[in-house]
């Protein structure tokens, strides 16, 4: 696999989209999932598959170059984006909507620092070796890594639909048979509610984009769909706050076991 999903594939692997579609069910395991999410990350542009890239391209000493910064940088941002991943979560969950607005931004941006060696090395390709590292991409996604048809139809197995899916998890129901909330209360619920599907419905309109060939291009929908729910997040953030403030202690402590989060993350080995 690529360095990143620019060059072969998404940037999460199949199995994390596999445990990503497994586990949905409740919101707090959404969110430790979304952060989980970076781990993930630093090990994609850690993998360095840049022999398979120049067997197939068989670069001239210029393009070898260019391929051998993209190694460098992704290298460098693995380290950075390392230190920005959470190992632990804390106890309320706005806080915890507060560290997954971080980490989104640390992996975003993770991915513009990338961007401009995409570039360089695919604009020194010839028309020929462009299209060979297209196929190449193509025969991946074909052979398992991520279905080309799914992501042109919206489906669910892409990684950035399946955070649309996770959004949408949000226990509204539960938290209203499970916390007796007053009418005030109630209309507070349904202002977050609807920040949290305005959310998603802004990631899937990102999402729609997902559906690139080239390495830049697939970096590039991968770092709007990051910074799609980076915004989406901290949307949601003042109006969790003010729902949050409208609840009693016993209905907060009521409303953390609906969401059922947990305080940490199983880290990816990097």
């Amino acid at each position: 696999m690529a360095i990143t999903g620019a060059i072969l594939g998404p940037i999460l692997t199949q199995d994390a989209a596999s445990d990503l579609r497994n586990r949905v069910g409740d919101f707090g395991s959404t969110i430790e999932r979304m952060i989980r999410a970076c781990d993930q990350q630093v090990v994609e542009l850690k993998k360095k598959p840049l022999d398979s890239v120049s067997q197939i391209v068989k670069p001239a000493e210029n393009q070898r170059q260019a391929l051998e910064q993209i190694q460098s940088v992704a290298l460098d941002s693995a380290e950075t984006l390392a230190t920005n991943c959470p190992k632990k979560l804390p106890e309320g969950l706005a806080e915890r909507f507060a560290i997954l607005s971080h980490t989104l931004e640390a992996m975003a941006t993770s991915l513009r620092v990338l961007r401009p060696t995409f570039t360089t090395f695919y604009g020194l390709l010839n028309d020929e070796q462009k299209a060979r590292l297209v196929a190449m991409g193509i025969s991946n996604n074909a052979s398992g890594k991520e279905d080309v048809a799914s992501k042109q139809n919206g489906s669910k197995d892409s990684v950035c639909q399946q955070w649309v899916v996770n959004l949408r998890s949000w226990p509204v129901r539960q938290i209203e048979e499970g916390t007796s909330l007053s009418d005030e209360q109630h209309a507070a619920l349904y202002e977050l509610t609807a920040a949290i599907y305005r959310a998603a419905g802004r990631l899937g309109t990102a999402c729609i984009a997902d559906d690139r060939f080239t390495p830049p291009g697939r970096l590039e929908a991968r770092q709007d769909a990051l910074e799609a729910l980076h915004k989406g997040i901290d949307a949601i953030r003042p109006v969790f706050s003010q729902f949050e403030s409208k609840l009693t202690d016993v209905q907060k402590a009521k409303l953390g076991r609906v969401v059922n989060v947990s305080t940490e993350i199983t880290a990816v080995a990097h």
